[in-house]
């Protein structure tokens, strides 16, 4: 197998690996100081792996998949990055309706409300359909909830080492608001099933709930990865489909230690190796475990514990099929769909309703986890992709991974590094702090320092 060398201009050399968000940042802080290789093994760069075309009323739009949101208090890093790198922002309207599938297959909402602006400000009211005993229920429960946690965090209760099932167990929250709209709206943050948002450490759960989401809203990148990924893929090489099947250590003639990786081109089978200084694993923790297992052995004990956190997978569809929601004329742009067979529910975002790029096309939806199934001939395009979780075990091996990041040979890098939702910011913030570890300055921490001092 031919080697191929990785110092080209005399800067330390780092290969990532993964070309998600947290590996796209990574490179691209670390551009500024070492000669950075990137591999990933799709064809194009991982944030667009699925995004779609969607042409309707003679206009041509492109749709990620999944969508990728954010608000800006519980994304400090994410937020701070997109500024730095002039992404133009897009407001989304994520009001919500709540409905069930009913045992003859059609849908009926329970629960639904919109958000009115008027002058400078923004509220929430309830939809018509929902000024009734069981609406009204819910709301006042809902405010109770809020009420409550707000106060826990007040006080700095501690909750680090409690599940959030167990946290509901010490109080009496109306079972009917969790069951039907607080778990559906988590399980779909987290794209995972119920019991999965159950056994989130309770203090990132509060930490969430409490950053201001519910009054900031919702913004997603105008132009989606469209605009974000050819920015962050400047100042360095970009190798897709290339796929890396293990890590090796190798003793330079010098005496100067190295990390040797196999690669494979995925479109001709050919298998290479390339030597470099460091190596940034940004894949998503079960591939990272595969990559170091199949080493030879020395990062073993980084494997382990990769595979200490649980993964789940989920399905993605992109389609026009209105039947997906009760009355989509009416309804809110987001349709959460619940089923007593389901251990997750449906979300069906109208996207032509939550964001003004598409307002003046057809409708066009995207369904999370589908229950109920769109015809075949409105769908645009599908796709299945896997998640990280967090648990109280999992919570104590990435802080041994974070660890072994300070000073080991190979970091690990990734959404699911970070103490909180494993989301887009846990990952910026992952290679924020790995770039650190490795000197480099943050840009826009740097712009920041001026500006105080000028």
């Amino acid at each position: 197998m031919p080697v191929n060398g990785a110092d080209a201009n005399h800067k330390p050399s780092v290969a990532v690996i993964g070309a998600g968000l947290a590996g796209l940042s990574a490179a691209w802080l670390l551009s500024k100081q070492y000669d950075v290789t990137l591999y990933e093994r799709h064809n194009k760069a991982g944030m667009g792996v699925f995004t779609s075309d969607y042409a309707s009323n003679g206009i041509n739009t492109r749709i990620d998949i999944p969508l990728r949101i954010f608000t800006p208090s519980y994304y400090p890093s994410l937020f701070a990055l997109y500024q730095h790198l002039g992404i133009e922002m897009e407001a989304s309207d994520h009001a919500s309706a709540f409905q069930y599938l009913l045992p003859n297959n059609s849908i009926k909402a329970f629960f639904q409300y919109k958000n009115i602006r008027w002058l400078n400000f923004k509220f929430s009211v309830l939809a018509p359909n929902s000024v009734n005993k069981n609406g009204l229920a819910l709301t006042i429960a809902q405010y109770r909830f809020f009420k409550a946690i707000h106060q826990d965090i007040k006080n700095h209760r501690d909750l680090s080492a409690m599940t959030f099932a167990d946290y509901l167990k010490t109080k009496s929250f109306n079972a009917h608001f969790i069951e039907q709209l607080l778990l559906p709206a988590l399980a779909v943050t987290l794209t995972c099933d119920f019991e999965s948002v159950r056994q989130y450490p309770a203090d990132l759960i509060l930490e969430y709930l409490t950053c201001g989401v519910m009054k900031e809203g919702i913004v997603r990148a105008k132009l989606g990865v469209d605009g974000i990924v050819p920015k962050l893929t400047q100042g360095y090489k970009v190798n897709c489909g290339h796929e890396v099947l293990g890590i090796h250590t190798s003793d330079l003639a010098s005496g100067k230690s190295s990390l040797m990786l196999s690669i494979e081109k995925r479109a001709l089978g050919e298998v290479f190796q390339a030597r470099f200084d460091h190596v940034i694993v940004a894949s998503q923790a079960d591939i990272a475990a595969n990559i170091l297992s199949a080493s030879d052995g020395a990062f073993e004990q980084q494997a382990q514990l990769l595979k200490r956190i649980p993964m789940e997978t989920s399905r993605m569809v992109l389609h026009t099929d209105k039947s997906l929601v009760s009355n989509a004329k009416h309804t809110s742009p987001v349709s959460y769909l619940l089923s007593d067979n389901e251990s997750r529910a449906a979300t069906t975002v109208d996207l032509t309703k939550a964001f003004s790029t598409y307002k003046h096309q057809q409708p066009v939806f995207q369904t999370w986890h589908p229950i109920k199934q769109p015809k075949a001939d409105a769908v645009i395009a599908q796709a299945d992709f896997s998640r990280p979780l967090v648990t109280l075990d999992s919570r104590k091996a990435v802080a041994k991974l974070q660890h072994l990041n300070v000073h080991g040979p190979i970091k690990i890098c990734g959404s699911y590094m970070a103490n909180r939702f494993p989301l887009l910011d846990a990952a910026v913030e992952s290679s924020v702090a790995m770039a650190r570890q490795m000197g480099v300055t943050i840009p826009w921490e740097s712009v920041s320092a001026c500006e105080k001092t000028s």
